[in-house]
């Protein structure tokens, strides 16, 4: 049975969950547990609250064979459907999953198959198609099972992340779609989507040493002096993450709660949709971030995305350092020799003013 208290806030508490069977075209069809009859996903008198589902999936262990959330188009819900995407017996799974967990970052259950994997997101699903290949996405009409069969490692709540949402239906959905034509049945399509160039640890070190590295540097130790507010300090350090991560919000995400300006508010939240205030703040952020920092990558001539490696990645962190380390010398170098012209002149003012010739003229004698 479902331990209510390990489902999401955000779902828990709403009226719209049904149960499922299995009918005999082997689909799975959504269930009134209040009325004993077939539920209607665009009905939402056929659906009902969480506690009453569970009974009736507790009251029918043999016909009925699991619970459902209906997402709606007036939610911000949306249903992320990996399938064969997982080893049931070993539980390893596959690279084009782990980059779709990576982008998304929600709330995932293991499907009850054992072989899929649900991903529940709150956001805004891109104008297109829903489906391709082994990858859906569902926003109304449809719900999700819930097993509560948690996947490890990914986060226990619903979250917003509608950039990554975009990303991931473009590159597995969208243009793997348009694509699909262009590949025999056979050859699957490259799975690769763009990673954060640069490691935390590396992009932190390189944004201290660039030419802005003192405003980042008070940002980043907590100094919100200078702006109007703390949350116009958050937006100016998101900022400035937004272009060293290339937009990668979930890096975004991880770099900006290592910061002293972190603070119990950033997961909080705060808009009607579910959103909390840090994941609110990170896509303003990119939004109003027009020009992104790229470090050298390789491009899949199919996809369009970068590939990098992390050696590409380190590479690109210690070809940036030279160069500041270069401009940097360079900068000394200049320096020291007006320090060095200055001194040869002041030394000619000072033996003239003694009345002595010039150390040239000894030497000429």
């Amino acid at each position: 049975m479902i331990e209510p208290a390990t489902l999401p806030d955000k779902v828990r508490t709403r009226d719209q969950w049904v149960c499922w069977e299995v009918n005999s075209r082997g689909r799975k069809a959504p269930i009134d547990p209040e009325r004993d009859t077939f539920a209607s996903l665009s009905a939402d008198e056929t659906w009902c609250d969480l506690e009453t589902a569970l009974e009736y999936l507790e009251a029918n262990p043999t016909t009925v064979n699991g619970l459902g959330f209906v997402v709606r188009k007036s939610d911000p819900f949306i249903g992320v459907v990996l399938n064969d995407c997982r080893d049931s017996d070993t539980g390893e799974l596959s690279e084009q999953a782990k980059t779709i967990l990576c982008r998304l970052d929600s709330y995932t259950e293991i499907s009850p198959s054992g072989t899929g994997l649900h991903i529940f997101i709150t956001g805004t699903l891109p104008e297109g198609r829903a489906q391709c290949r082994d990858v859906e996405m569902h926003d109304q009409h449809w719900f999700l099972p819930f097993t509560g069969n948690h996947l490890p490692g990914t986060p226990q709540q619903v979250k917003y992340h509608h950039d990554g949402l975009k990303a991931i239906h473009r590159l597995f959905v969208r243009e793997a779609g348009d694509n699909v034509h262009k590949y025999p049945p056979t050859t699957p399509l490259p799975t690769s989507v763009s990673a954060p160039g640069l490691s935390d640890d590396a992009l932190i070190d390189l944004a201290r040493n660039a030419s802005n590295g003192a405003q980042f540097e008070r940002l980043w130790n907590g100094t919100a002096g200078g702006y109007s507010s703390h949350a116009a300090a958050d937006m100016a350090l998101c900022q400035l993450l937004a272009f060293w991560t290339g937009g990668h919000a979930v890096q975004m995400d991880r770099l900006f709660q290592r910061s002293a300006l972190a603070r119990p508010k950033w997961r909080e939240i705060h808009y009607a949709d579910g959103s909390t205030y840090g994941e609110r703040t990170i896509e303003r952020a990119i939004e109003h971030t027009s020009v992104f920092y790229k470090p050298p990558v390789q491009t899949c001539d199919v996809c369009g995305e970068s590939g990098e490696t992390p050696q590409d990645r380190e590479f690109a962190y210690l070809k940036e350092k030279v160069k500041l380390l270069k401009s940097d010398r360079l900068s000394v170098s200049a320096q020291l020799e007006r320090a060095r012209d200055r001194v040869t002149v002041l030394e000619r003012r000072l033996e003239r003013l003694e009345g002595r010739p010039s150390m040239k003229e000894q030497d000429s004698h």
